[in-house]
Formats: structure tokens, C-alpha cells, sequence
């Protein structure tokens, strides 16, 4: 369970959906390309739930750009959408599946080739129990009363 593999399961959902865009990672380029994805890491909060699970949060920066403004926020409702019916983003590793928290987006200042865009901020979760040493059952359990 890595921010990297979360990235990769973004990156696929995306692409198998608009599968005439073309995405990119990590750092946002200089100038953009419309019809294009950027997906970025941007923070993870871990904490202990239980003796034996922890919840990972992690929050994911998505941004879009098009020509068309209408086409970047119809592309932006169709992600929130899609993500809340399901409550999860999936991927072809059936271990991997992402809890959807929240999605929240705002449009970007125009770019200067005239290009439209908007950034969201995606917070998913997931949980994942610690290896736990095995305990030794009683074999007999005496009383002090007869």
C-alpha cells in the first residue's frame, strides 16, 4: 500500500474513462495540453484505529485542462459523480481498491495558450490490519471452587 500504486490506480480509472486523454504525474508541466490530467501526491495522515488496524488518508491533487470550459467542469461533475455512486475507486488489483472521503474542485486561472482548467483535491482512505503475533490457547482452566 503505497502513494505510488494509489497514483497508478488514479492514473488507469482516468484513462479507462476518458480514454482519449492523456495524464501525467508528479510535477505540473509549464504548459498544458488540452484534454490532459495531471494527478499529484499532496498529503497522507496515519493513525492506530485499533491495537491491530490503521487508517491511512491520503489527499490527491487532479488537475484538468481543455479548451472548452464547459468540457473541463462536465469532466470534473462526471468524476465526483462516478466516485460518489460507488464510494470507491477501483483497479485491476482487486486488493487495491480506494475509499472515497471527499472530492472538491475549482477552476483554474486561464493558461496562456488559452486553455481551461480546474484543480480537485481527492481524499481517500484505506485501513489495514498489523501482523499480530499468534497467541497460545489455555489447554485446561482450573477453578478454585469445587
Amino acid at each position: 500500500m503505497n502513494a505510488a500504486l494509489d497514483l497508478q490506480v488514479l492514473e488507469d480509472w482516468l484513462l479507462t474513462r476518458f480514454p482519449t486523454a492523456t495524464c501525467i504525474k508528479h510535477r505540473l508541466p509549464e504548459e498544458q495540453v488540452s484534454h490532459r490530467f495531471f494527478l499529484s501526491f499532496a498529503k497522507e495522515e496515519r493513525g492506530s484505529e485499533t491495537a491491530a488496524t490503521v487508517q491511512v488518508q491520503r489527499q490527491y491533487e487532479i488537475g484538468y485542462w481543455h479548451q472548452d470550459p464547459e468540457e473541463v467542469l462536465a469532466v470534473m461533475e462526471d468524476m465526483a459523480a462516478a466516485w460518489y455512486e460507488s464510494r470507491r475507486i477501483g483497479s485491476g488489483i482487486a486488493s487495491h481498491a480506494l475509499r472515497l472521503i471527499s472530492f472538491t474542485y475549482a477552476p483554474m486561472p486561464g493558461t496562456a495558450s488559452g486553455l481551461y482548467g480546474c484543480l480537485g483535491t481527492l481524499t481517500v482512505e484505506r485501513r489495514y490490519q498489523l501482523e499480530q503475533e499468534p497467541v497460545v490457547k489455555m489447554a485446561k482452566v482450573e477453578t478454585a471452587f469445587q
